[in-house]
């Protein structure tokens, strides 16, 4: 069967489970050569997705078609993709870090990463921190990971040579 952006869904729906894990494949990177990319969803759009609303990116989904469906699921697969990304970039808060944080107010995921942003990317506003796109958010991250690791690594290096002396 011939499959284009206009298949609905419903129409190869109980022949899923025919489809062999390449072919799958295939469908989930033409819906991302059809819908957008991963790494180029928006902040804003990533988390409208995250929470069940994909109106923006992928439009009317009353009746999707099969491209929207296998986007979806690809989206599925990316969010764990990125949330590891985004573990492997959080240092572990020093017990006199730990101690200074408490009695902070507590942000959810989103809030912290718009804040980052925002600080990151020098931004006047939050809005413009919902425009910058995974892929950039992956790489700022990686990046203050970096810094944040050699600053640390490098204090620790110098305090051991003074308790040296």
């Amino acid at each position: 069967m011939l499959i284009t952006s206009q298949t609905k869904y419903s129409e190869i729906a109980d022949a899923e489970k025919y489809i062999t894990p390449q072919s799958a494949e295939e469908l989930k990177r033409a819906a991302e050569a059809n819908y957008g990319g991963m790494y180029d969803l928006t902040f804003a759009d990533f988390h409208a997705c995250a929470n069940g609303d994909f109106s923006d990116v992928l439009g009317d989904m009353t009746d999707p078609t099969v491209l929207q469906v296998f986007w979806c699921k690809r989206f599925g697969e990316f969010v764990q993709e990125f949330a590891d990304a985004l573990k492997q970039t959080q240092t572990q808060p020093t017990a006199e870090e730990k101690q200074a944080a408490r009695g902070l107010l507590k942000t959810d995921w989103a809030e912290g990463l718009l804040v980052f942003l925002q600080d990151y990317f020098g931004l006047r506003s939050f809005k413009e921190a919902e425009r910058i796109t995974t892929g950039e958010i992956l790489i700022a991250k990686r990046a203050r990971f970096n810094e944040d690791m050699y600053r640390r690594n490098l204090a620790r290096i110098q305090t051991q040579k003074i308790s040296k002396k």
